[in-house]
């Protein structure tokens, strides 16, 4: 209520000015326990800091005329792990939970947290286009989106090799984020580090065999783009990942 009135006293009509109200983390918490929005502010709901959305609005909610909205991390600087180094979460990902809430009546706005953009750009372009047309890549063939972007920046003839390095960059980041590797949550195996090492240097060696055909006008877009967060991902896995078995 007193918010309300500064802006009744400094703008006018709270009714017809923008406003958002935000449950994240453990304003959500509160939300759940009874606190109310007035019902012509927008709701933005939030992912879990790691691209899964934590909650999403009610039939009730939907209709309310503020409307829904939602904050989507492809980056993250806080508790308990911070992730702003690399950009590991996949387009399927990002489908998935951007389509559900779609389908839930989140349509005002999509902001997506990415920091700095860099290294996020594909990521980042597949949800402004997902959110441009949400038909275009539904979960089932998102993962196509990959090909089609490298294609688009350095060429068919280079699209199905960088398309299968990402797929299994993605999958190994999202067991565990170059970032978080040395958390001690990831209790891997000494077979399981053997087997995860093994798959990321493969995708080293592709991707250093690769960029020897790339074009020498594309070279530091694919340096950028696609050699050093493999080869970053790669690195950081196998030195701490090495050192947590000589211990």
């Amino acid at each position: 209520e007193y918010q309300r009135q500064l802006i009744t006293d400094s703008l006018g009509d709270p009714t017809r000015i923008p406003q958002v109200f935000i449950p994240y983390k453990e304003v959500l918490e509160v939300y759940n326990l009874g606190l109310k929005a007035p019902d012509d502010v927008t709701l933005m709901w939030v992912d879990d800091n790691h691209g899964y959305v934590r909650q999403l609005p009610s039939p009730d909610e939907q209709a309310r005329p503020g409307g829904n909205a939602i904050y989507y991390h492809l980056s993250y600087w806080g508790t308990p792990a911070s992730y702003l180094w690399l950009s590991t979460i996949s387009p399927t990902l990002c489908s998935y939970e951007l389509c559900k809430a779609y389908d839930q009546g989140v349509r005002d706005q999509w902001i997506i947290n990415v920091g700095d953009i860099k290294p996020a750009e594909e990521e980042l372009e597949f949800c402004m286009d997902l959110a441009w047309d949400v038909d275009s890549w539904q979960p089932d063939k998102a993962h196509e989106y990959t090909r089609e972007w490298a294609a688009r920046t350095f060429g068919e003839d280079f699209a199905d090799e960088i398309y299968d390095i990402k797929m299994e960059y993605y999958r190994l980041g999202i067991a565990a984020k170059p970032e978080h590797v040395q958390l001690c949550h990831f209790d891997f195996s000494n077979d399981r580090i053997d087997e995860r090492i093994e798959q990321y240097q493969r995708i080293y060696d592709r991707t250093v065999a690769l960029k020897n055909r790339i074009p020498t006008s594309l070279r530091n877009a694919y340096y950028q783009l696609l050699e050093y967060p493999v080869l970053a991902c790669a690195d950081q896995n196998i030195k701490l990942l090495r050192a947590r078995q000589s211990m």
